[in-house]
């Protein structure tokens, strides 16, 4: 972290993160167990956890096919 960024940072707020486990394995583990839980509101419409893990099944396999491989970087400009 740069200096300057040190001095303005809130002190409850932790300076690193330590990470389990990618967000889509925690969107795998509420597809199972909440299906039909609403993941996200977007734009009026409910995305269900069961929709949204299938998406990201479907974005995952697209990849591959494209030819990417593990260690591959990918960036998504939205």
């Amino acid at each position: 972290m740069k200096k300057k960024a040190k001095k303005v940072w809130p002190p409850l707020v932790p300076k690193s993160l330590e990470v389990e486990k990618p967000v889509s394995e925690y969107i795998k583990d509420w597809a199972e167990f909440y299906p039909d839980g609403i993941a996200l509101r977007f734009y009026g419409r409910d995305i269900r956890y069961g929709e949204l893990n299938e998406a990201i099944n479907r974005f995952a396999q697209g990849l591959l096919q494209l030819g990417l491989e593990k260690g591959d970087r990918v960036a998504i400009f939205m």
